[in-house]
């Protein structure tokens, strides 16, 4: 993947709020799916309090650089309303979505030209809203992979779980 500065209107990634102990195996299984054999979606899955969203974090900052789009980080666990997704993620990625219509059109024709790693955060109490969204965008946007992280598989055919 080519190699190119972070898009200057994306959010850094969030800092780890600890180091990553004893995980470097996972954190190297995880980066060559996603660099070698470009894995649409790679699920992080395991119980709460266990380390995903470190993980996640220290992957997405060890490639963020091989995408040209950067790796964009979006926490859903104080999302309760599964309408509001698409929304959401448009804020983050500072994209226009029509008041009237398909949003969901809108951020799929906002993000298919670009070679992003998108991470969503804590998606278990929405696994069947967040799947539905992840396979629109993964349909519609052929150079965006996801890395998510869930207690739970968000139950994809392109999903690869860690």
């Amino acid at each position: 993947m080519a190699t190119a500065p972070r898009p200057s209107h994306l959010p850094a990634l969030p800092r780890p709020r600890s180091r990553l102990i004893g995980r470097e195996e996972e954190r190297a299984v995880a980066r060559a799916l996603l660099l070698e054999t470009s894995v649409a979606l790679l699920t992080l899955t395991g119980p709460g309090g266990v380390g995903k969203t470190q993980l996640a974090l220290a992957v997405a900052a060890d490639v963020a650089d091989d995408f040209a789009g950067g790796a964009v980080f979006v926490d859903l666990a104080p999302i309760s309303d599964p309408a509001v997704l698409p929304a959401i993620l448009a804020a983050v990625l500072g994209a226009s979505l029509r008041a009237q219509g398909d949003r969901l059109a809108d951020l799929v024709s906002h993000l298919r030209p670009t070679q992003m790693l998108l991470l969503l955060d804590n998606c278990e109490h929405l696994i069947a809203p967040v799947g539905a969204l992840v396979a629109t965008l993964l349909a519609g946007c052929p150079a965006l992979q996801v890395l998510a992280t869930s207690r739970a598989p968000l139950r994809l055919r392109e999903e690869q779980l860690l």
